[in-house]
């Protein structure tokens, strides 16, 4: 997420969001998309300014979480979401759909 917005190849956990050319619009879009993955306000510009590496924005995600453990569920999913192309996520929300369908009635 962050070498995509940032522009760059790769991103390391302690690599400073500023130092990689990062500015306040850059975080404005890191945090909406944080948002977005996390389906949480907990993090905020002033988080990133604060915490500027992914290392330290995790921690305040996980720290702020209301459930234990649901951060990193989310992340997981995110990661493995963003890895599949179109035509696999498409499968994978059919065979959810249906398995829900199914489920329903039993």
């Amino acid at each position: 997420m962050w070498a995509q917005v940032l522009e760059v190849e790769a991103v390391g956990e302690q690599d400073n969001f500023f130092a990689l050319g990062g500015d306040s619009v850059l975080a404005t879009r890191i945090v909406t998309r944080l948002r977005q993955v996390f389906a949480s306000d907990a993090v905020t510009l002033r988080t990133v300014f604060l915490s500027p590496t992914v290392a330290g924005l995790a921690a305040g995600v996980v720290a702020a979480e209301e459930v234990p453990g649901r951060a990193e569920a989310m992340a997981d999913v995110h990661l493995r979401v963003a890895r599949m192309s179109p035509e696999e996520v498409r499968r994978e929300l059919s065979a959810r759909r249906d398995a829900a369908g199914t489920a329903a009635d039993a």
